[in-house]
C-alpha cells in the first residue's frame, strides 16, 4: 500500500500538529477540521464516506468547540495523546462494523473483482488491527508521559509517535507483500496442476 494514501488519511492530523506549533489549540483543531472536511467532501457527497473520515471530522469539530468555549480545559494538557487515541479507537471501530479502514486504501490499488473475496477482508482486518493496537498503545504511553514526566514530554512524545506510526507502516508493507506472494504462488500451482492434469478421451460410447 502506497504511503501517499496513508498521508491523505493522516492529513487532518498533520495539519493539526503543524498549526498547533504556531497557534492556539483551538485554531489547530479548527484547521484539522477544515482539512478533514475538504478531504471527505467527495465521499460524503457520494454517500460512501468511511467511519474514519466521519470520526475525524467529528473529533476536530468537537475539540475545536471545547477549545474555544473552555480554553483552559484539562483536555488541553492531553492534546498530544487525544488524536492518537481517537485514531486508534476509530480504527478499532471500523473492525467492529466489519469495514477495516485500510480497505478504503486497498480498493484504490486492487481490481474490484478482489473486493468480495474473503482474503481481501481478512488481510485488511489484520492490518487495521495492528494499526489500532499500535495507535492505542502509543496514545496510552503519551498520556502516561504527560501525566508523570512533563519536563521530558517533547523527547518522549516524539519517540513514541514515530515508533507508533513506523511499526504498523512497516507491518503493512511486509504483510501485504507476503499475502501477494502467497496468492501468486497459489495461482502458479493451480495453473501447473491444470496443465498436467490428464485430458478426457472420448470413449466408444460417446462417439
Amino acid at each position: 500500500m502506497k504511503i501517499k494514501n496513508y498521508l491523505r488519511i493522516l492529513a487532518p492530523w498533520i495539519a493539526y500538529a503543524a498549526v498547533s506549533s504556531v497557534a492556539s489549540w483551538g485554531v489547530a483543531m479548527l484547521a484539522g477540521a477544515i482539512v478533514a472536511i475538504l478531504i471527505a467532501a467527495g465521499p460524503i457527497r457520494r454517500r460512501n464516506a468511511d467511519l474514519l473520515s466521519i470520526g475525524t471530522i467529528g473529533f476536530f469539530l468537537v475539540m475545536a468547540g471545547v477549545a474555544f468555549m473552555a480554553p483552559h480545559s484539562p483536555l488541553k494538557h492531553f492534546t498530544l495523546a487525544l488524536p492518537l487515541a481517537t485514531l486508534g479507537a476509530l480504527a478499532a471501530g471500523s473492525l467492529v462494523v466489519r469495514r477495516p479502514f485500510t480497505m478504503t486504501i486497498a480498493r484504490q490499488m486492487t481490481s474490484p473483482t478482489e473486493w468480495s473475496k474473503p482474503l481481501f477482508y481478512r488481510t485488511n482486518a489484520v492490518i487495521t488491527a495492528v494499526w489500532a493496537a499500535s495507535l492505542l498503545s502509543t496514545a496510552a504511553a503519551c498520556a502516561l508521559v504527560l501525566a508523570v514526566l512533563p519536563p521530558a514530554t517533547p523527547v518522549w512524545i516524539g519517540l513514541f509517535e514515530i515508533t507508533g506510526f513506523l511499526i504498523p507502516a512497516f507491518f503493512t508493507r511486509i504483510y501485504s507483500a507476503r499475502i501477494r506472494a502467497r496468492a501468486v504462488a497459489a495461482s502458479g500451482m493451480g495453473s501447473a496442476a491444470s496443465a498436467h492434469s490428464p485430458r478426457p478421451t472420448a470413449s466408444r460410447w460417446g462417439r
